[in-house]
């Protein structure tokens, strides 16, 4: 028996979850490895929630429509500007825009290949597409 999920399927879902909900980008960094168990309410203290960047809250994630099965925010490229050193492991997608706030979902969360390590003043820039993130 085979079982697949089809493109038409991923871009329908795709728009369902993400176009119907504002989703926020929050940098995490503590050393953590994302994990399926992570939610909202343990985000901050699991993985480190680094408030350290310029804004009151969590940048909005503003997505593409869905194509082939993926979206991405390459005509909205998030930008933090940080307000201290700091070395950040990776991000992850929320439904809340407070930051260090616990409630809400978490979509999902993605750890960098390799850290960033900023100094205040610096700014990181992120695109996600799918789930694969680009940062820099």
């Amino acid at each position: 028996m085979a079982s697949i999920i089809t493109t038409e399927g991923l871009d329908f879902a795709a728009r369902k979850v993400l176009k119907d909900q504002t989703w926020y980008v929050a940098p995490f960094e503590g050393d953590y490895t994302p994990t399926p168990g992570l939610t909202a309410a343990n985000f901050p203290s699991t993985a480190t929630e680094c408030i350290a960047y310029e804004g009151a809250s969590r940048p909005e994630f503003v997505e593409s429509d869905p194509v082939a099965g993926s979206v991405n925010n390459n005509d909205a490229v998030i930008e933090f500007v940080m307000t201290a050193n700091k070395t950040i492991y990776g991000f992850a997608l929320l439904s809340s825009p407070a930051k260090g706030g616990t409630g809400g979902a978490c979509l999902g969360a993605i750890r960098l290949s390799a850290p960033l390590t900023k100094v205040a003043g610096d700014m990181v820039r992120v695109r996600l597409s799918g789930f694969f993130v680009s940062a820099s």
